[in-house]
């Protein structure tokens, strides 16, 4: 397995890794408990801006898991179970380039993660 590697070059890496944190209770009111299954999940979500197809990989303290693949000039969405608050890091190595490891991020189950490669 090669060692982790941050890209220097700005235009091969990501350029931004953002939580985007849906409904941390901005509406208030009691739980549906219909709804309790999905918040122990978090959404993925990789958006390739490059024309080059990318493969992603998780990071968490359970350890190393490929996502998929995504196509260039694509969306796709991973939903992954997530029963509890941990770090994640995401891993993208793109065709023809080379591949970078965000930095750790604090995630809580019913997030949304957004990972842009470009």
């Amino acid at each position: 397995m090669d060692r982790l590697r941050r890209c220097a070059d700005p235009r091969v890496v990501m350029s931004a890794f953002l939580l985007a944190i849906a409904g941390c209770g901005a509406f208030g009111g009691t739980e549906d408990p219909f709804t309790a299954p999905a918040k122990s999940r978090i959404v993925i979500e990789v958006n390739n801006q490059g024309f080059n197809q990318a493969t992603v990989w998780m990071i968490s303290s359970a350890g190393e898991r490929r996502l998929g693949t995504v196509n260039g000039k694509s969306e796709k969405l991973f939903t992954i179970q997530w029963p509890r608050s941990d770090d994640l890091r995401l891993r993208a190595r793109v065709v023809g380039k080379r591949g970078f490891t965000t930095a750790r991020q604090l995630v809580f189950p019913g997030q949304n993660v957004e990972l842009r490669i470009t």
